[in-house]
């Protein structure tokens, strides 16, 4: 459980990121004139950070799938960890502005954005959670079928098997052994 969780974690700066770009496109589509941006400095943190976690993510939700283990945590503890960052966020960024939080619950444009955030979330985790079955299909299509050719061919009991062979093998842990040896 614990990997599962960490990767609705590491995929949370991305989250951010998505969510406030959207957030910020919806409400000024919506004829919002007071949209607050985090400025470049903030942006570009998130997308340093939030890029490879996603990619990351993304790689450990495949790696558990392909070996048939739970891949992402709930959908609803990546919403409520979505929207709680970003109400978090977004009240310190209102604060700074000389707003006061209940300034943010009485603007409609406020509410607008954290809808964004949890539909990112729930995107989010349809994302890994393809991830995972795609790694289960992965490890579906190459596991190993017995007496397939690429299972290793022994000698059969009884036959004589030349020393070098044998030295080469697996079968022989010391030395080689001089002359031919009879497997019984």
């Amino acid at each position: 459980m614990r990997t599962r969780r960490a990767s609705a974690g590491m995929v949370l700066p991305g989250g951010l990121l998505a969510g406030h770009l959207l957030g910020v496109g919806v409400a000024s589509r919506l004829g919002s004139t007071a949209v607050f941006t985090w400025g470049s400095g903030p942006i570009k943190i998130l997308a340093c950070a939030g890029i490879p976690l996603a990619m990351a993510a993304l790689l450990v939700s495949f790696e558990r799938g392909r070996r048939a283990r739970p891949t992402v945590a709930s959908a609803p503890l990546m919403v409520v960890q979505q929207v709680a960052a970003f109400l978090l966020v977004d009240l310190i960024e209102r604060l700074l502005a000389g707003l006061t939080p209940a300034d943010a619950l009485r603007d409609p444009w406020f509410w607008w954005a954290a809808a964004v955030q949890v539909l990112v979330a729930v995107g989010l985790w349809l994302v890994l959670r393809s991830a995972g079955a795609l790694g289960r299909r992965v490890a579906a299509r190459t596991r190993r079928v017995p007496g397939a050719p690429s299972a290793p061919v022994l000698p059969a009991a009884g036959q004589v098997v030349p020393a070098f062979a044998v030295a080469l093998s697996s079968l022989s842990r010391r030395g080689p052994p001089s002359g031919s040896v009879q497997l019984a």
